[in-house]
């Protein structure tokens, strides 16, 4: 997000820290750490997909059991992975 707001491609009305920490406890969200586990994943997976913040968020979802949130359809070609857009 903050490279999307460095290259204003986003604009949000608050500063990150304080827009983050609001919705992280609006939307009851909790914040996953990139473990060892995570980064080994992400270098592991197919070369479908090659830009490292992707692959870790893939690794991560697919680690966690979790759904990924993403416009993204090139993320979606991952096995193991259940996307929502």
């Amino acid at each position: 997000m903050a490279l999307k707001l460095a290259r204003r491609k986003l604009a949000l009305r608050k500063p990150l820290t304080q827009w983050w920490a609001e919705a992280l406890s609006r939307y009851s969200l909790e914040e996953l750490p990139i473990t060892a586990a995570i980064a080994i994943r992400s270098v592991g997976l197919d070369p479908i997909h090659n830009d490292p913040a992707d692959r870790l968020l893939i690794a991560t979802a697919q680690e966690h059991g979790l759904t990924l949130l993403t416009p993204d359809l090139t993320v979606a070609k991952y096995p193991n992975l259940k996307v929502v857009w």
